[in-house]
Parts: C-alpha cells; sequence; structure tokens
C-alpha cells in the first residue's frame, strides 16, 4: 500500500502545473514500476522530455493539454458530469470527504486531478476511498487517455499509466495490446 501511495504522490506532481523541474520526479516514479512495464516506460518518456523541455516548455504543454482542450480538462466532476448540477454535487461531497480527513485542497478546485490524487495519497484507509478510485478515478482516467489522438502525446500516456497502475484489468489489457496503454 506505502509503494501505491508513493505512486499516487508522484503522478499528483506530474499532473499538477508545472512549477519545478518535473524529471526526477518522474523517474522517481518510473523506478518504482517494473522495468520495461508500460508505465515505467511512461514515466521515463516524460522523465526525458522534463529534462529537454524545462519548466517553461511543460508549462506551455500543461497548458496546451489540459486548459485549452475540454476534454482532457483534468476536473473528475467535469468529466463524469459536464457543467451540471451534478458537478456541484461532487464537488460538495469531495470537499466534505477531505475535511473529515483533515485534507485541504489549496488554490485548485476539490475535483482536480492533481488533490484527488494527493488526498488519495495521504488518506488513511476507509470505506470512502474505494468508491472515489472505481467509480470516479479510473473511468475518468479512461476517458481522459481516449481523447488522445496522438498515441505518443506525453500527458496521454501519463494519463494511461496511472490508469494501469489504478486497475488491474486495464493493465492486462495493456500488457496484451500496447496500444491501449497509449490511449
Amino acid at each position: 500500500m506505502e509503494h501505491e501511495r508513493e505512486l499516487l504522490r508522484i503522478f499528483a506532481e506530474l499532473f499538477d502545473y508545472p512549477v519545478t523541474d518535473l524529471a526526477e520526479t518522474a523517474a522517481s516514479g518510473a523506478r518504482l514500476l517494473p522495468a520495461g512495464s508500460l508505465p515505467a516506460s511512461a514515466l521515463e518518456q516524460f522523465a526525458a522530455l522534463a529534462r529537454q523541455q524545462g519548466t517553461a516548455g511543460l508549462q506551455e504543454l500543461y497548458t496546451y493539454t489540459f486548459d485549452l482542450q475540454p476534454l482532457c480538462a483534468p476536473y473528475l466532476g467535469y468529466q463524469l458530469c459536464g457543467e451540471d448540477q451534478r458537478r456541484g454535487l461532487f464537488l460538495v461531497q469531495l470537499q466534505q470527504l477531505y475535511q473529515r480527513h483533515g485534507f485541504t485542497v489549496g488554490a485548485e478546485l476539490a475535483d482536480h486531478l492533481a488533490p484527488v490524487l494527493r488526498f488519495l495519497a495521504l488518506a488513511p484507509d476507509s470505506p470512502e476511498r474505494q468508491p472515489l478510485v472505481e467509480d470516479a478515478l479510473i473511468p475518468v482516467l479512461a476517458k481522459m487517455a481516449a481523447a488522445f489522438t496522438d498515441p505518443e502525446h506525453p500527458y496521454g500516456r501519463l494519463l494511461a499509466a496511472l490508469h494501469s497502475c489504478l486497475d488491474p484489468s486495464a493493465a492486462l489489457a495493456a500488457d496484451r495490446n500496447p496500444e491501449v496503454a497509449h490511449g
């Protein structure tokens, strides 16, 4: 479980707006995974891109990927519900869950991918944790990864990598068909 929590913390940092060098963060995530696995490969490639592009280059890629393309908006509630009232209810429920566990989101909305992953990395095991992963996070990751038309897009590969880490059936499908993991 500690291994999974560290991976979630790393992915949270990678899916947050880049403000620091993320090369070592991605590389450390790759070292936690089986060598040669698709998730490890995605993290290694992201680490290489981060070294090459630097923080400014990643900021531009992040903005283009997540802020300018609604299909890839990194908000679980938006991906699950769109902009209707159900998203508002989802946000309220997430905030209440965070408050019960003493978790503070920060500047982002409660349903942004990075704070959700940070919460899951820090939160104690509780009956509420697994439904958040299975009913919200996994379906959103699958949906977002599928939105990428370029199978080599760095963030698309990261989404697919995280999806396969959290969903054993996705990992099995990716092992049988590498294109599945590339979104």
